[in-house]
């Protein structure tokens, strides 16, 4: 369960996970990551942060926490986590020398729908039946469509985490 949320949550992922052996920039995945969770519409939040950067040795486990509206009724949650552990190596990018990471990175993502953020639906059954029933005819997005949403919001994050740290995505 989300740990920042007082109200009903759902799950809607089981833990996605993506991991990576090879050379990449610590610093730089982190800020693609958050980019792209921005540039999905996600507010998004470091919530914790440790990392050794004893040369040549580096390591890194950071969370990151954010969340975008998708309507009245619904917001989407997404929680990741970010492991990373290697060794420093100079290498040549675009002619210039850059002292990079070599060594493993993991991401871990979670995603998370709250029902009424705001508190204004009514709780009963038949409520949410008609409300279902308007947002479909009307087009707006149900609840089946947001879990497709967040399934596909935490696939796309791990597609851009490995491709962040290097690894070819197909």
């Amino acid at each position: 369960m989300h740990p920042n949320l007082k109200k009903k949550v759902m799950n809607m992922s089981i833990d996605k996970k993506g991991a990576v052996e090879g050379i990449f920039d610590i610093n730089e995945v982190c800020d693609t990551l958050v980019a792209h969770c921005e540039m999905k519409g996600y507010t998004m939040d470091e919530k914790d942060r440790g990392q050794n950067s004893d040369p040549p040795n580096r390591e890194l486990l950071t969370y990151y926490d954010g969340y975008r509206y998708i309507s009245d009724y619904y917001k989407l949650w997404i929680q990741y986590k970010i492991q990373m552990s290697g060794r420093d190596v100079e290498v040549v990018v675009d002619g210039k020398k850059k002292i990079m990471t070599q060594g493993k990175a993991e991401l871990v993502v979670s995603t998370y729908l709250q029902e009424d953020p705001y508190g204004k639906r009514d709780a009963s059954k038949l409520a949410k039946f008609f409300i279902n029933l308007y947002e479909w005819v009307h087009g707006e997005t149900t609840f089946s469509q947001n879990i497709l949403i967040a399934a596909g919001d935490a696939g796309e994050l791990v597609k851009v985490f490995k491709q962040a740290c290097g690894a070819k995505v197909y």
